[in-house]
């Protein structure tokens, strides 16, 4: 199954009052969106239906979306085998797995998903992976502009995940925005604990947000009623019903 991630989209802004449209180009073929919260409005996670069925964690800029079916603060889901958690916010997600997984979770799980940091980031700790896609509209916290989202390929016998640049832009005043954000590419296989492979090579989300002061170009941001919604496509349940 390919699902794709998304987190902190913070919409409507003043340039851009839906998702990109290299969302929809980046997400073409998923079979479910998970939203990893930051959705501000219901409109979002419509546009979003537009390419497939949606799930969102409530994140702590969604006050008003608590009674979207869509929207819940924590979804556990079995897919190919694997449980997933969607969660908005773990930071900091440096903590020990040990930590994160009695704290937020209610059963052990093998991928965590979340946002709320605005940095993209990949990592497998412990045989859990980590997975934070990054804002697809304020990457790095900097103001709207081209960001990152992320597809998670699952299947029985290994787990991928790529963060995806949407590339740069747009311009404004004349001046084209910078992406800082950075694509990655993480495979894992099934192992006798859980998922193994090698940590992904590059920078990690947290090892950027280390260095921002050195990226040029970039300005900080200053401070920082539902449709019907699609049916989730075969290949997961909610977790308790495995297959």
């Amino acid at each position: 199954m390919r699902i794709g991630l998304i987190a902190d989209t913070h919409l409507p802004q003043a340039i851009v009052r839906e998702p990109w449209p290299q969302v929809a180009e980046a997400f073409r073929g998923v079979d479910l969106v998970l939203h990893a919260g930051d959705i501000s409005y219901s409109g979002c996670l419509d546009w979003l239906e537009g390419i497939a069925p949606v799930l969102a964690a409530l994140g702590n800029h969604d006050m008003g979306l608590e009674g979207d079916p869509r929207v819940k603060p924590l979804h556990v889901l079995e897919v190919e085998g694997w449980r997933l958690g969607l969660i908005h916010d773990m930071e900091p997600e440096t903590r020990p797995i040990s930590y994160l997984m009695e704290r937020y979770f209610p059963q052990p799980v093998d991928i965590m998903l979340s946002g709320h940091t605005h940095y993209e980031r990949v990592d497998l700790r412990d045989n859990v992976l980590q997975a934070n896609p990054g804002s697809a509209i304020m990457p790095h916290n900097f103001s709207p502009r081209l960001g990152t989202v992320g597809i998670l390929d699952v299947q029985r016998g290994r787990v991928t995940v790529d963060i995806v640049s949407l590339g740069e832009g747009p311009q404004v005043s004349g001046n084209l925005l910078r992406n800082p954000a950075r694509p990655m590419r993480f495979e894992a296989h099934r192992g006798p604990k859980g998922l193994e492979g090698a940590v992904p090579q590059g920078l990690s989300g947290f090892q950027i947000r280390q260095k921002q002061g050195s990226l040029r170009g970039l300005t900080p941001r200053p401070g920082s009623a539902h449709k019907k919604t699609r049916r989730p496509p075969e290949g997961w349940r909610p977790s308790g019903s495995r297959f």
